[in-house]
């Protein structure tokens, strides 16, 4: 079966209420004993930028590509009119997808939670960044999660994000199949310096990191690389590896997500800020009504600035400050261009 006749009937499931199994996996197929790989991608990918030596993946990744603009930030509307906002304050989706792209969203639909318990990526978020890209006219989108409790179904349905994909026609894709992963090289991880990613989020043309902001018992906050562990088959590793070398509790956790970060850059982030969890996250706590959406390319400057949002200093929070360090991205926020809409 090749990729548009699959992608095609896995858009039907999607529509009959499938949400788990390989939709959307390019490399396999549901039933399929053995998965074809392909060979695993290594630094400078077409479409990288210079200066990003060690990046995996194929998505379309400039720094540069919102000129002088590092954020923007939209705020005080509905869900639909901050994220059209915020990315026409970038320059507009056309920078970022182009006509006939492959797009994976990468939203956080990890938990079993409902929207209004602020700890998964709003639905209305969802569908504005879906019609974004379609609108650009991107070939493929697919929204794609591995989630952290199971059953994966429970988790999309109650997110709102199953219903989204079924009004608007595009495959919802559970990552919760090993044979959906390929190994690349993480050249820049200090201590992760491997790892398995779903195959179809590093072979895409843009990939659309969707994080909602909030707090995090382990990091303090989770935001947009934090949201990057739900591309990787073992996410439990982020936790247990290279423990033993650190004196503060989660400090490895903390250094794992900087150097996921360190590899695995997508074309844009955008951090839904339109209810924050301030206490007690990631699943439950105190809500709070934030109506924001912020929008960029460098995914350290959307975490410092989600970071603030839930009253947190950016370079307190240790994994904003490992991947600032690391030269990821500018964690100071008194030092960029932010675009206020």
């Amino acid at each position: 079966m090749d990729r548009r006749t699959f992608l095609k009937n896995a858009t039907l499931l999607a529509g009959a209420g499938a949400v788990g199994g390989l939709l959307g996996c390019r490399t396999a197929q549901q039933g399929a004993d053995v998965a074809i790989s392909l060979p695993a991608i290594g630094a400078d990918p077409p479409g990288a930028t210079t200066g990003v030596a060690g990046k995996v993946g194929s998505n379309r990744f400039d720094l540069a590509a919102t000129g002088d603009v590092d954020l923007a930030v939209a705020t005080n509307a509905d869900a639909t009119a901050l994220v059209n906002s915020a990315v026409e304050a970038l320059g507009g989706i056309e920078g970022f997808v182009h006509e006939g792209d492959i797009v994976i969203i990468k939203p956080n639909l990890a938990w079993q939670r409902g929207p209004k318990q602020a700890a998964t990526t709003s639905p209305e978020v969802l569908a504005a960044v879906i019609a974004l890209c379609r609108q650009a006219g991107a070939g493929e989108v697919l929204v794609q999660e591995h989630t952290c409790a199971t059953p994966a179904a429970v988790c999309l349905e109650m997110s709102g994000a199953k219903a989204v994909c079924e009004d608007l026609g595009v495959p919802l894709v559970s990552l919760e199949n090993e044979k959906m992963y390929r190994q690349v090289t993480l050249a820049n991880g200090v201590s992760i310096t491997e790892d398995h990613i779903g195959m179809d989020i590093l072979d895409c043309d843009v990939l659309i990191n969707l994080p909602i902001c909030k707090h995090h018992t382990a990091t303090e906050g989770t935001f947009a690389m934090k949201n990057l562990m739900g591309t990787v088959w073992d996410r439990g590793r982020y936790h247990s590896q290279a423990k033993e070398l650190y004196d503060k509790p989660n400090e490895n956790l903390h250094r794992n997500i900087a150097d996921l970060a360190s590899g695995l850059r997508p074309t844009l982030n955008i951090l839904d800020a339109m209810r924050a969890l301030t206490t007690e996250g990631p699943q439950d706590g105190l809500i709070k009504e934030l109506n924001t959406i912020v929008a960029g390319v460098d995914i350290v400057a959307v975490d410092a600035y989600g970071a603030r949002l839930i009253d947190l200093e950016p370079m307190s929070v240790a994994h904003i400050r490992m991947a600032a360090e690391a030269g990821l991205g500018k964690a100071d926020l008194d030092a960029i261009n932010i675009k206020q809409v």
